[in-house]
């Protein structure tokens, strides 16, 4: 198995270290860097920026066709906290060099307070896998924040609580408010001082929900949903069904039955990962693609309607405008209309 090493100094020295193990091109720009894998087992590309004030990330989009595992030394002085997020496949992370390995899923994150213990993970074969990491020194970043707010507080008790548990790490549940940040990130069309700033903006939202997490999940006495990372899997395993069958009848008792759960677990696991219901998460997600097919196809409100699985042109009208707050035809004429000032 191939093992790569790095330590963990500035962000150029972690490039450096990248390409001298890793067949590639790298490229600068600005303040960010830009790795193309071109390894014979790994395909891929890193990139990654350093921010003013303490906080830097590496993001990696890769497939590998043979395992390897990635080994991060933190320098002597560090007194550095690591969130890593899976936004796409798996990865795994040896739990302080035990030889216990934890799998850290889609949607799933890990937060580190390695102290001068390695950080250990291992990239899975088969799998194409978009991970972030995001450092932040939080005694650094604290020195620099005079205004005692709520997230340096929230930072702080982290802080503290993670270098007094055995293991150093907290596996978190799964977040699927990270992920509309991803698709921010790998839809970056801005350049130059716009592109960095958009960037530096989007790092530390995901940062921001993840300290969000990870102090509610080690500072609740008792959760308020009994639901585990096994159970939120299996919801978004039914979301991505939905998704991919938007126009079928579903039901509440029809899914459970399919996906093996139960009915207060899935209303659960939908709140919890959609801030909906069942029934209003397939209405949302219908009314969503109906508004791109007024957007993008030539076809009357009546075939939209019928294609997306309504059954009644009234309520969906109704629902359409409440979502924006116009109806459906009025909607499309002014889309015509704009097409035609074009």
């Amino acid at each position: 198995m191939k093992t790569i090493r790095l330590l963990d100094h500035s962000m150029d020295s972690i490039f450096r270290q990248l390409t001298s193990q890793l067949e590639g091109e790298l490229t600068q720009e600005g303040g960010g860097y830009n790795l193309k894998i071109r390894d014979f087992d790994t395909q891929g590309i890193f990139t990654g920026s350093e921010f003013s004030d303490s906080i830097s990330f590496i993001r990696c989009q890769i497939s590998v066709k043979e395992r390897f595992a990635m080994v991060l030394q933190p320098v002597q002085s560090s007194t550095s906290l690591y969130f890593i997020y899976c936004n796409r496949g798996k990865i795994t992370h040896e739990i302080r060099d035990r030889g216990l390995y934890r799998p850290i899923y889609e949607n799933q994150s890990v937060v580190i307070s390695p102290g001068l213990s390695n950080i250990r993970l291992h990239f899975l074969e088969d799998y194409t896998q978009e991970i972030l990491f995001i450092k932040m020194d939080p005694v650094h970043y604290l020195k620099n924040k005079s205004i005692n707010s709520e997230f340096n507080d929230c930072l702080t008790a982290i802080y503290k609580k993670l270098n007094k548990r055995d293991g150093n790490a907290h596996y978190g549940s799964l977040n699927l408010y990270v992920c509309d940040h991803f698709k921010e990130l790998n839809e970056l069309k801005h350049e130059g001082l716009l592109r960095e700033v958009f960037l530096e903006g989007q790092v530390k939202l995901i940062l921001a929900k993840l300290l969000k997490q990870c102090d509610n999940e080690l500072f609740q006495s008792t959760k308020p949903y009994d639901l585990n990372s096994s159970d939120l899997r299996k919801v978004k395993q039914i979301s991505d069904y939905i998704d991919q069958n938007y126009a079928l009848p579903h039901t509440v008792k029809d899914l459970t039955e399919k996906f093996k759960i139960s009915p207060s677990k899935l209303q659960k696991g939908f709140k919890i990962l959609f801030n909906r219901t069942v029934s209003n998460y397939i209405k949302n997600l219908r009314v969503e693609i109906a508004e791109e097919m007024i957007k993008s196809r030539e076809c009357t409100i009546s075939e939209i309607v019928y294609e997306i699985g309504f059954t009644s042109r009234s309520y969906f009208s109704k629902i359409f405008k409440d979502k924006y707050h116009c109806s459906p035809k009025d909607y499309q004429d002014l889309i015509r209309s704009k097409r035609q000032c074009v």
